[in-house]
């Protein structure tokens, strides 16, 4: 759904845009640190449930995740586009993963 604007916001071919099965695994790998980090900041700050996983979440996104998009991409000179759609993946990874830590989470 979203493949083809992001790959013209970030000025890719679709060849460019393929990956090979190590990035997609150091991705995987990425992605599951973050939700251990994620999980010890829910953990840290209040009682774990799913709406408190979701306001770390969403807070963590805010105040790093699309500071940091928005500082790199000016620099990169990329469209705003692509900074709204990487900020948008990066928000509904992080709020599946503090949903998931605060429902299955042991009390």
């Amino acid at each position: 759904m979203l493949a083809g604007p992001w790959r013209r916001a970030a000025g890719l071919t679709h060849s460019e845009a393929q990956v090979k099965w190590h990035t997609i695994l150091l991705a995987f790998a990425c992605e599951t640190l973050m939700a251990f980090v994620l999980a010890g900041v829910i953990y840290h700050t209040a009682a774990v449930t799913p709406r408190n996983g979701i306001i770390s979440a969403v807070m963590i996104w805010a105040g790093f995740m699309v500071m940091g998009l928005i500082i790199n991409h000016r620099f990169q000179k990329a469209p705003w586009a692509l900074t709204v759609i990487n900020a948008g993946h990066w928000l509904g990874v992080l709020v599946i993963q503090g949903a998931a830590y605060g429902y299955f989470a042991p009390t």
